[in-house]
């Protein structure tokens, strides 16, 4: 393994060091994975399953939690910490997306070439957002490690083109591609139903640059569907209670037949293309020099459009849909940013013939270090993002000084911001209450036996009966700030706050920095 690869595998990580917790789009499937390693799969332990109280707008598939959890099983005989095996969890997510990512760039080194393989790793290490998500438990991330591995076979079957093949190898390359589909139609069976659109339109490019055949192409389909289908229904037919269950059909007829994705937004045709491929891939060289000039003028340029036709018609007509998210596009990144490689290495190669590409090649090898710069700042300003998960850290580490009450009540805003069940202390004594519904909460009676309160909204709990503890800040914008320091507060409360995450905001250079204010409030009942 050469050294630059080590920064597939190792940044990843380091954005989990830095932002352990998680919000609620990841809370399903990290709820899952607790569950199953905390109460296993029979039917007494699903009773306690968090989905039972917590069903979510939509099913969603167990399979990916629970290969986690499988992994993660033998640790449960170190008996550590609940929220050790959170970073465990998410710890093994982020290794087997590198892993797929790392097998994309040894593919590319051999189909490619060494230099084109050693700017995809500095230019996929030096983004932000497929790295600091690798970990985090979306059903995005299992399908973008699947869908990546379809184009690695994908891009395997040059190999028998671009490399001298052996008779048997050129006959085992020739077969990647209907592995590839086979693959991407049980991904999209099991874990993301868009991608369908992303299988339509590598089949379309198959068929018109006739390496294809409709035959093939139907039993490829029929193979990965049938298979995805039997493991999705069979296992989540048994966690969720329901035969048949596939959650993701589900999932298509609520938000596409119905239309409900609208509710959470909508966004312009074109948002994808000028806004979140440029976010994505962060480096400013991507699609205005490197992606033009590999599918253009380098000698293997036909890689380069079947890396690039597919993906970015899957987002031209994806945009049709209006509720748009960067995550629903995130597959197209690796391969988009392999074909940008393939333009870094052409100039960099041929530094030595003529000025532009020396320049070019300056300007190429400056661009990491600047992408790599703001990536780490978006971490860093993400990391604020989570007051719920440290409000409750912080709590437990309270009671231990100042009470032994150990029965609590946190809202909707703490568990979407951090606070997870692997963070939650039972086995210490401790009683957790997540109710949401207003009439309960209103009942006489329903608060005598809570003693401490993690909440957003601090008004509602105003008066003698609860005193206020502390308050986590959390990420309120970047800009111009009215007092000098780096931090601008709001609020105006003289009740301590905490959290080192918090404090390297204050090196921010005055009068700009990052804005923060009092998300999640810490109460204990006097």
């Amino acid at each position: 393994m050469r050294a630059e690869t080590f920064l597939i595998f190792t940044v990843p990580l380091a954005y989990l060091a830095l932002a352990p917790y998680t919000k609620v789009e990841e809370s399903f499937n990290l709820q899952a994975a607790h569950d199953i390693l905390t109460f296993g799969i029979g039917p007494e332990g699903l009773e306690k399953y968090d989905h039972m109280e917590f069903p979510g707008v939509v099913p969603r598939t167990f399979l990916g939690a629970a290969i986690l959890a499988m992994l993660a099983s033998p640790t449960k005989l170190l008996d550590l910490d609940p929220f050790a095996y959170q970073y465990i969890v998410r710890g093994i997510l982020s290794i087997l997306t590198s892993l797929a990512l790392y097998h994309f760039y040894a593919v590319a080194g051999r189909t490619l070439g060494r230099s084109t393989a050693f700017w995809y790793a500095l230019l996929q290490a030096t983004q932000f957002h497929v790295n600091f998500y690798a970990s985090r438990t979306l059903p995005n991330t299992f399908a973008f490690i699947l869908s990546k591995s379809s184009t690695t076979f994908y891009l395997q079957h040059w190999l028998t083109v671009c490399v001298i093949a052996t008779i048997a190898q050129s006959f085992l390359l020739q077969n990647r591609i209907p592995l590839a589909l086979a693959l991407l139609t049980f991904t999209t069976t099991i874990f993301r139903i868009e991608l369908l659109l992303l299988l339509a339109t590598t089949t379309l490019h198959l068929l018109l640059t006739r390496r294809m055949t409709i035959p093939i192409i139907i039993k490829s389909g029929f193979i990965g569907g049938i298979s995805g289908l039997l493991v999705t229904v069979g296992v989540d037919s048994w966690f969720w209670g329901e035969a048949p269950m596939w959650p993701e059909a589900v999932g298509f007829w609520y938000n596409a037949v119905l239309g409900k994705s609208v509710e959470w937004g909508t966004s312009p045709w074109w948002t994808y293309f000028l806004e979140s491929l440029p976010k994505l891939s962060l480096n400013p060289l991507t699609y205005v020099v490197l992606v033009p000039l590999a599918v253009a003028w380098h000698p293997r340029r036909r890689v380069a459009w079947d890396l690039v036709v597919p993906n970015l018609a899957f987002v031209a007509v994806y945009s049709v849909q209006p509720h748009k998210e960067w995550r629903f596009i995130e597959y197209v990144v690796p391969p988009l940013t392999l074909t940008a490689a393939m333009g870094a290495s052409y100039i960099w190669d041929r530094r030595s013939k003529h000025v532009m590409y020396k320049l070019g090649s300056i300007a190429a090898a400056l661009s990491v270090p600047f992408t790599l710069a703001l990536a780490l700042l978006m971490g860093l300003i993400s990391s604020l993002n989570y007051p719920g998960g440290h409000a409750l850290a912080r709590l437990h580490s309270l009671s231990h000084s100042t009470s032994s009450a150990s029965r609590m009540w946190m809202d909707v805003a703490t568990c979407m911001t951090g606070a997870s069940r692997f963070g939650q202390k039972e086995a210490e004594g401790w009683w957790y209450d997540k109710t949401e519904d207003e009439q309960r909460l209103l009942e006489e009676g329903f608060w005598e036996g809570v003693d401490w309160i993690i909440t957003e909204d601090v008004g509602k709990f105003e008066g003698a009966e609860w005193e206020k503890v502390e308050a986590v800040r959390g990420y309120a914008g970047v800009g111009i700030l009215r007092d000098v320091g780096g931090i601008e507060e709001k609020g105006g409360s003289e009740v301590p706050r905490m959290g080192w995450w918090e404090r390297w905001a204050t090196l921010w250079p005055a009068p700009y920095g990052v804005r923060l204010v009092e998300r999640i409030w810490i109460l204990r009942k006097n």
